[in-house]
C-alpha cells in the first residue's frame, strides 16, 4: 500500500476546499508533486492568493489571519515565549496583555503549541494564523 504524501500543512485542506479554483484534482497533483506546504504551493503557483486563504481560514475555522512582519512582533511577548518554543510550533508574539497572548502561527489548530504556550505565559493563547514563509521569514531577522 502506497502511502499518501501529507503536507506539513495538512490542516488547511478543509479550509482550501472552500475556494472555488482549489480543486481535488490540484490538490493531487501538488501531493504528486511532495511540495511540503500547501499553502506556498498554491500561492507559488498562482493558484490563489494569501488573502484568499486569510478569508477561507476566517470562514471555516472562525480564526483571523495576520500579515506578520518583524515590526508587528511584541517585544514583551519574546521575552516570554524562547527562541525555542517559537521555531518548535512556528510562532511568534503579535500582542500581550494580563490576561492573553496573541501568537501569530502557521498552525492555529495545534493544540500542543496553544497549550504549552498558555501554561509558560500563563495568558490565554489567541491564534492568528499567518504564512509559514512570512512566520519563518521574521524568526530569521529577529533571532539572527
Amino acid at each position: 500500500m502506497e502511502k499518501t504524501w501529507r503536507f506539513k500543512d495538512e490542516w488547511l485542506l478543509k479550509a482550501v476546499a472552500t475556494i472555488p479554483v482549489v480543486s481535488p484534482a490540484l490538490v493531487l497533483k501538488l501531493r504528486s508533486e511532495q511540495r511540503p506546504l500547501l499553502s506556498q504551493a498554491l500561492i507559488d503557483d498562482k493558484a490563489v492568493f494569501p488573502e484568499q486563504l486569510a478569508q477561507a481560514v476566517l470562514a471555516v475555522y472562525r480564526v483571523k489571519s495576520v500579515k506578520i512582519t518583524p515590526e508587528k512582533v511584541d517585544k514583551f511577548g519574546l521575552t516570554i515565549l524562547s527562541e525555542r518554543l517559537c521555531r518548535k510550533y512556528l510562532v511568534l508574539p503579535v500582542a500581550a496583555s494580563d490576561d492573553e497572548i496573541q501568537i501569530a502561527t502557521a498552525d492555529p489548530l495545534n493544540l500542543d503549541a496553544l497549550s504549552d504556550i498558555q501554561a509558560l505565559t500563563a495568558r490565554a493563547a489567541v491564534p492568528l494564523y499567518a504564512l509559514p514563509r512570512d512566520i519563518e521569514s521574521c524568526m530569521e531577522e529577529l533571532f539572527n
